[in-house]
């Protein structure tokens, strides 16, 4: 087994498989140790026979062996000669017959117990023939057998052997050893058309035919289990198909001389009953039907003489140990390819091409006279993916494959035991995760960011003590268990000492990565009630606190940062439930033409009217809104609903298209299915597109410029105003901003609420006359005071919105300012407020 073992421990290191255990290879060892014990008890030579009988049948014919004629005994000579059993004259007949035609060797296969009179004079006179070898029985009575009176050395025995199945597979050659062996018919036969009855030789190991050595079969020797105590020399039948083996004559044919004449003569003659009512038939491979004793024995013939005369080789089979080296084969084979392969079909075509690869390993080497076992090796290949594939769900439910650490459910498990233990020592959790991973998964690919994860792994072992555990509990997240500190100042050292090291560039492939880290610590104490599963959420709860701090810092848990944490999820729940149950409400601001102070349109805000918390502001929750993704459905939703109270002020108000409606919109929202669901709205609404103002802040662009001016031009050609909101706020390229094909700039309310400072009021007329050159008009939002008003007048600011002209006003409110401020068809000419 131990050689076993390192074997398979040499396979796994050439197949790179890093997160084969142990385990994995005792498993696979104690399966072969297994099936090679089943195997040697004889358990599985039933299947190993059957599969050999198919072998044998599906090979190709072979030529017919044209030095050997059977004269058979049939039902219609029985019927013709009206004997049941053919008297000593009728057989003594059939002798004389044939030795007319010279033949090389007879070979006689009818037992004679006792004499069959008449005749049975000239039957021992026929048989006194030089070439005549005459079967006898060695567990009858010597005195009553008529071959006795035969020479010995034209004497041979028929002892068919029968496998546990009652087939015949085998052929006793001979047995005994000195000065008195015993040889079979078939052999003597043989030996006489060879002229070789002299240089038979029986050994310890093998029989000797003149120069041919036929070795004898072992008890272990290819799929057989038989007992040591099998005495004799016995080989394999390399048998040919039922009508290769020989010419086939009748009995009446010959005495009536109807057969070719080159049959007979210098051929090999072997004469027995092939009658069914004889009973003298046997079950071969050969299944289609039973086969005569006389047609076995000239198989036994037509072998022996292939070896010696066409070197047809014998049947051999290979030592034990590369049988078992061969079962480990394929063992070890099924192992690697249930741990390798993760998914179920191809896991599955896999297998079957590999059964399918030992049965052909099996039958090339069966074509080739070797008899390779295929059941134990299909048996260990079975039953080993069976078992690693369970032992592999196992080993994945606790261990990461990738990394070889032990997975969120072992790290639970381990805290669990030591929390769980009378007295131990003060417990902190380590929780890091590798900031921007899905960055650089995109930008490297997957087999690049698996590498750099096993090297963090890797350099995250150098920074732990023996004593504390590391493991990967996420996609770029890994927690450590410190056991055994003295102090609380441990973990900080250890927290600091990780990221300093992970900080270090990581080489993969002369590609330079760096990377940062946030780490999050929460303590265990004596005595505590917690739970190893709160424990490593604090963890992750102190992380994400160290996330917000910055770059490469870690943060230790406290009861506050719960709490917050609590009221954020509680505040996240609420938000998907408020969009399924319709909490939402939009509020209109005014936007007002400065020259004139003329109503030109509103910008959409929604207000959240939660009946728990009351009033939502949008900087309460949109943020989360676009973390959690429930920006894409709300603002779907804003949209649709601020152009359908459009299109019922214009059928109130008679409205012609200077009144817009400005709705911002969010980066997740710039997908391609845009353009089609702004274009569907308008449809359903009645509403000319000029009327609709889409605001885009200048940093939902800047994940993929290119992409998003595509988006914008294709919405410019619907016929929508775009708007950038907030300008000069964010990351603002000039070489884009034409590119975005707007038609309007909004300038933030930061610097509208300073614009007397002369900084503030150079930056905004900067942004204006910018604007102008680009065609562009500008609106500038959170005016206040009339003083605010005047400067934007005297720098030509056309539109403005904020508290002094109007708080955002809810549809009821909004709808009677329109009514103030327009009669049919017209605008109104009022300006006060």
């Amino acid at each position: 087994m131990v050689k076993t073992k390192l074997l398979f421990d040499k396979c796994c290191k050439t197949f790179n498989l890093r997160s084969v255990s142990r385990s994995t290879a005792l498993i696979t060892s104690v399966i072969v140790l297994v099936i090679c014990s089943v195997t040697r008890l004889g358990k599985l030579e039933f299947l190993e026979l059957a599969l050999f009988d198919l072998m044998m049948r599906s090979r190709g014919e072979t030529e017919l062996d044209s030095r050997i004629t059977v004269v058979g005994i049939t039902e219609s000579d029985l019927q013709t000669w009206q004997q049941s059993t053919f008297s000593d004259l009728l057989l003594a007949q059939l002798l004389a017959r044939l030795q007319q035609y010279r033949p090389a060797v007879i070979g006689l296969d009818i037992y004679r117990d006792i004499p069959q009179p008449p005749g049975t004079t000239k039957l021992l006179q026929q048989l006194e023939a030089d070439n005549v070898i005459a079967i006898y029985n060695i567990d009858s009575d010597s005195s009553a057998d008529p071959a006795l009176k035969v020479p010995l050395e034209r004497r041979g025995f028929r002892n068919f052997l029968l496998d546990p199945d009652g087939k015949i597979r085998r052929s006793l050659m001979a047995f005994g050893q000195g000065e008195r062996p015993m040889y079979s018919l078939a052999l003597q036969v043989s030996a006489v058309y060879l002229n070789a009855l002299d240089r038979i030789k029986i050994e310890p190991g093998y029989l000797k035919l003149g120069s041919t050595i036929f070795p004898r079969l072992q008890p272990d020797s290819g799929g057989y289990q038989r007992s040591p105590s099998d005495s004799g020399v016995q080989t394999i039948l390399n048998y040919r198909s039922p009508e290769r083996a020989a010419r086939q004559l009748s009995f009446t044919r010959v005495l009536d001389g109807d057969f070719p004449l080159d049959w007979i003569k210098g051929k090999v003659i072997l004469i027995g009953y092939s009658a069914p009512s004889k009973k003298d038939i046997f079950s071969t491979p050969f299944n289609v039907e039973e086969m005569p004793g006389v047609m076995i024995q000239a198989q036994m013939v037509s072998q022996i003489l292939s070896t010696v005369l066409d070197r047809r080789p014998l049947f051999k089979s290979l030592p034990q140990w590369s049988e078992d080296l061969w079962v480990l084969l394929w063992s070890a084979t099924g192992a690697i390819l249930v741990w390798r392969i993760k998914h179920p079909l191809t896991l599955g075509f896999s297998l079957l091409a590999t059964l399918g690869t030992v049965f052909g390993a099996s039958f090339l080497s069966f074509l080739g006279a070797i008899w390779l076992p295929a059941i134990p090796a299909i048996a260990s290949l079975i039953v080993t993916a069976g078992v690693i594939s369970a032992y592999k769900t196992f080993y994945n439910s606790r261990i990461d494959e990738l990394t070889g650490l032990g997975n969120r459910q072992q790290a639970i498990e381990l805290l669990e035991q030591a929390i769980g233990k009378a007295k131990i020592p003060a417990i902190a959790v380590l929780s890091l995760d590798i900031a921007r991973f899905k960055t650089i998964e995109d930008s490297m690919g997957r087999s690049m960011s698996d590498k750099l994860l096993i090297l963090v792994s890797k350099r995250l072992q150098n920074c732990i003590r023996s004593q504390d555990k590391l493991a990967r509990t996420g996609v770029a997240e890994f927690s450590l268990a410190l056991f055994s500190l003295k102090d609380r100042a441990d973990a900080s050292q250890i927290a600091s000492r990780i990221q300093q090291e992970l900080a270090q560039v990581f080489n993969l492939k002369g590609q330079e990565i760096a990377i940062s880290t946030s780490v999050g610590i929460a303590f265990y104490r004596l005595g505590q009630n917690i739970t190893a599963e709160e424990l490593l959420r604090n963890s992750h709860i102190a992380r994400q606190r160290a996330r917000i701090l910055g770059k490469d810092r870690y943060a230790v848990f406290s009861t506050a940062m719960y709490s917050e944490t609590l009221a954020q999820w509680q505040l996240e729940n609420d938000l998907l439930q408020a969009i399924d149950h319709q909490e939402f409400q939009l509020y209109y601001q005014p936007i007002i033409d400065l020259r004139n102070d003329r109503l030109v349109g509103f910008e959409a805000l929604v207000r959240w009217i939660s009946p728990t918390r009351g009033l939502v502001t949008p900087g309460e929750f949109i943020s989360l809104a676009e973390s959690t993704g429930a920006i894409v459905p709300l603002g779907n939703w804003i949209l649709d609903e601020a152009c359908r109270q459009m299109k019922q002020w214009h059928q109130q108000f008679d409205l012609q298209r200077e009144l817009t409606i400005s709705i911002n919109l969010s980066s997740h929202q710039l997908d391609p299915d845009l353009v089609e669901r702004v274009a569907l709205i308008l449809a359903e609404n009645q509403l000319i597109a000029p009327c609709l103002k889409l605001e885009i802040t200048e940093s939902a662009t800047l994940e993929n410029v290119e992409e998003a001016i595509a988006l914008l031009q294709q919405l410019k050609a619907l016929g929508v105003k775009l708007s950038i909101d907030d300008f000069g706020t964010g990351y603002s390229s000039l070489s884009y901003l034409q590119q975005f094909c707007a038609d309007t700039i909004k300038i933030d309310r930061s610097f509208i609420c300073e614009i007397e400072s002369n900084k503030n009021r150079a930056i905004v007329d900067i942004i204006i006359t910018l604007a102008h050159k680009l065609d562009m008009d500008v609106i500038a939002e959170g005016i206040e005071t009339e003083s605010d008003r005047a400067i934007l007048q005297s720098l030509n600011c056309e539109y403005g919105q904020g508290y002094l002209f109007a708080k955002p006003l809810q549809s009821e409110n909004a709808t009677q300012l329109l009514a103030q401020q327009f009669t049919t068809n017209k605008l109104s000419s009022s300006s006060s407020h």
